[in-house]
C-alpha cells in the first residue's frame, strides 16, 4: 500500500472528510479506489507505469488536471486526483461507521445526531461513483488527444479496459 497516488488529505481537498477520521483506516478506501476502481478504467501497462512513476512531471500533470489545446481549441480536464477522491469517498461513505470489535461488527452511534440509513448511504456512494466516472471522461479525452506523450495509454494489448468483469468464466 506504499505506492498510493493520493491520501486522505487529497480527498479532503475535494470532499468533506472529518479530521477525526483515522488516516490508517481511510488508507484502505484510497487503496481500493486505486487498485480496484481506477485500474478498471485503463490497460494494465498504462496503470502500472502510472503507479510506478506518478511523481514524474507528465503524470503529475495528469493527476492534477488543467487545460490543453487540441485542434486550436482550449479544453479542460479534471485529472486523476479528483477521480480517485470521488471513488475513495464513495467507498468511505458506506463503510466508515462500521467498526470491528471483539464482540463483532458494530455501528457507532451518537446521541447528538441521527444516523443516515443504509439506503441513503448506498445512494450517496452510487452518486459519488457516478461522479468519479463522469470526471474521468474529461481526463480520458485528454489522454486520447495526447497519445504521443502518454504512449502506453493506447498500448497494443489494451483494446479493452483492464476490467475483470469482462472475463468469461463459462467458455
Amino acid at each position: 500500500m506504499n505506492d498510493l497516488i493520493i491520501n486522505k488529505g487529497t480527498v479532503q481537498a475535494h470532499l468533506q472528510v472529518a479530521e477525526g477520521v483515522d488516516k490508517k483506516n481511510f488508507k484502505r478506501f484510497v487503496y481500493e479506489a486505486q487498485y480496484i476502481d481506477l485500474r478498471e478504467l485503463m490497460c494494465e501497462a498504462f496503470y502500472n507505469d502510472l503507479v510506478s512513476n506518478y511523481t514524474d512531471a507528465i503524470y503529475q500533470n495528469l493527476l492534477v488536471g488543467g487545460s490543453y489545446t487540441f485542434e486550436g481549441k482550449t479544453y479542460y480536464y479534471e485529472g486523476l486526483e479528483i477521480v480517485l477522491s470521488y471513488f475513495a469517498y464513495a467507498r468511505f461513505i458506506t463503510e466508515s461507521n462500521i467498526q470491528s470489535t471483539s464482540f463483532g461488527m458494530v455501528r457507532k452511534n451518537s446521541q447528538e445526531s441521527e444516523r443516515a440509513s443504509q439506503r441513503e448511504l448506498e445512494a450517496m456512494a452510487q452518486k459519488n461513483t457516478e461522479r468519479a466516472l463522469m470526471l474521468f471522461k474529461s481526463t480520458q479525452l485528454f489522454l486520447d488527444r495526447n497519445e504521443e506523450i502518454y504512449t502506453l495509454w493506447e498500448c497494443s494489448e489494451c483494446d479493452k479496459p483492464n476490467n475483470q468483469n469482462n472475463i468469461e468464466l463459462w467458455g
